[in-house]
């Protein structure tokens, strides 16, 4: 596989990209969940009238990231300066919040694919919190994952989850099938952020700030040495990608945050 990249100055630091997909602090039904993480509180705003006043729903304090249950019943809103998820009510979010103690900093948060369990990255704890969506007041299992994980998704067949720990040089995977079960760990490059997935589901792209590079992991067989691309001095900030699954966007800045760059990732066959 050949990787080209094209580079893009911007004018600004580019902590956040998005193209197609929600950011971890913005969920979407009908309404739109946005995390505060200054206020201790979500604002939901009303996508058919965006200027009409959000409501403003207390939660745990430092909400870094938040998802919706796959029905569209609750909003998960994770809690990074505690030990909690705060679980709304979407059909009536002024109800009491429902509160779920998991791991020391939760601070990226999503669902399986079927549904049925939310994986929970406590960055304090290197561990993985899952809840089972059916009966969230259960204990949730904890499995222990590397140091400081930060960024947490689900392989597009939805058997695994990938779980950037960003004081290590690893990515770990989570059978979901048996999340009590080995935990495979991936060697990627240094302060692994980031993670996404390519639409097609085939390969995952982590962004390594300190070395300034993207691992590419092939899902199919994550043992191999993963592809790496150099960007060139400049620390990825944000990955997404192009609806058509052919481009991957990274946004980056330099150390000293002089340099605001998207990289334009392309891929074609030899």
């Amino acid at each position: 596989m050949m990787r080209h990249l094209i580079r893009i100055i911007t004018s600004f630091v580019c902590l956040g990209l998005v193209l197609f997909h929600n950011s971890s602090a913005l969920a979407f039904t009908q309404s739109a969940y946005v995390a505060n993480l200054s206020s201790d509180t979500v604002s939901i705003i009303d996508t058919t009238n965006p200027q009409a006043p959000s409501q403003i729903i207390p939660v745990g304090s430092g909400p870094a990231a938040i998802t919706m249950t796959l029905d569209g019943q609750f909003a998960y809103v994770a809690n990074s300066t505690d030990t909690t998820i705060s679980i709304i009510n979407v059909a009536n979010p002024l109800a009491p919040v429902q509160t779920i103690t998991v791991g020391s900093t939760p601070t990226a948060i999503t669902m399986t694919l079927d549904g049925k369990y939310a994986y929970v990255a406590n960055y304090d704890d290197n561990t993985v919190s899952i809840i089972n969506i059916a009966n969230p007041t259960d204990i949730p299992l904890i499995v222990n994952v590397g140091s400081n994980p930060i960024a947490i998704t689900m392989t597009l067949d939805g058997k695994y989850a990938y779980v950037a720990n960003s004081t290590d040089t690893n990515i770990s995977i989570i059978n979901v099938a048996n999340p009590s079960g080995p935990v495979q760990s991936i060697t990627v490059g240094t302060h692994p952020t980031i993670i996404t997935m390519t639409l097609d589901g085939r390969f995952a792209y982590v962004g390594n700030q300190t070395d300034d590079t993207i691992s590419i992991i092939n899902v199919a067989n994550p043992s191999l040495t993963p592809q790496l691309v150099n960007l060139s001095g400049l620390s990825p900030h944000a990955i997404t990608m192009t609806r058509d699954g052919k481009y991957a966007y990274v946004g980056c800045f330099a150390a000293d945050g002089s340099d605001g760059t998207v990289y334009i990732l392309t891929s074609s066959s030899p």
